[in-house]
């Protein structure tokens, strides 16, 4: 199940490499109050990225079961899902890699932007950990967010499933969400920790380039499905076309 925790951490590490709202506060606590700081938020932000997984794992494995007949009476249609999971790859990767002038490089002047919510404030002054779960809970508002990370995790565990890299079971999901906190949490404790290092010489401009770096991670990760997609299903996406 090593392989599961892996393929958990991955993932949580590449999406926590944008930059965004947590980054941020994660870099300007870390700057004004103290390395130590900046970790506990870390460790706020991380385990309700555990939290959020255990749910993204749920809802997948609940859509599975769903459309698992469904898929079975007509595997045209599913043929078409895993192109399309294959292309939102590509596509959150360009979108990424084209938009490198990021709102959080522009943060790193002024993180106060992203200290409005109401939460944030109450908790701000409890303790770095309850602030990054609070920063976390900001997500949820979000429409695109737990859709997203079950678009993803969904991705990610029907590929390990379908080439054998670990099974898939209640114990492996459990053990991947526990490895995309951990991941979510080494990215930050390392921005943190780079950033107060190196804090003279960290302009918006790097930022934008880590954007781009993860941009390019997601279609590397498309490149590789896809290649394994064609290698296996080719012939099945001849017919599908020519069905067309």
């Amino acid at each position: 199940m090593i392989l599961a925790i892996l393929a958990g951490f991955l993932t949580g590490f590449v999406l926590a490499m944008p930059p965004g709202p947590v980054g941020v506060m994660a870099i300007n606590m870390g700057v004004n109050k103290g390395s130590k700081a900046g970790t506990q938020l870390a460790l706020g932000t991380g385990f309700m990225d555990f939290v959020f997984c255990v749910f993204a794992m749920s809802m997948a494995s609940a859509v599975q079961v769903a459309l698992g007949g469904f898929t079975d009476d007509h595997p045209s249609l599913y043929l078409i899902l895993q192109i399309a999971i294959i292309l939102a790859l590509f596509v959150y990767g360009i979108f990424n890699v084209r938009n490198k002038n990021t709102q959080g490089g522009d943060a790193l002047q002024n993180p106060a932007e992203y200290s409005n919510s109401k939460l944030i404030r109450y908790l701000k002054d409890k303790g770095p950990f309850l602030l990054g779960i609070a920063i976390a809970l900001t997500n949820i508002p979000n429409p695109t967010f737990l859709p997203s990370l079950t678009f993803i995790v969904s991705a990610v565990k029907s590929y390990a499933g379908n080439h054998g890299v670990y099974e898939v079971n209640a114990m492996s999901s459990l053990l991947f969400s526990i490895g995309f906190g951990l991941g979510n949490f080494v990215w930050l404790f390392t921005l943190v920790k780079t950033i107060i290092r190196y804090k003279d010489r960290i302009s918006p401009k790097l930022m934008g380039k880590i954007r781009q770096f993860t941009g390019f991670t997601f279609i590397g990760f498309g490149t590789i499905l896809g290649y394994k997609f064609i290698a296996q299903k080719g012939a099945e996406v001849i017919r599908l076309i020519f069905a067309l």
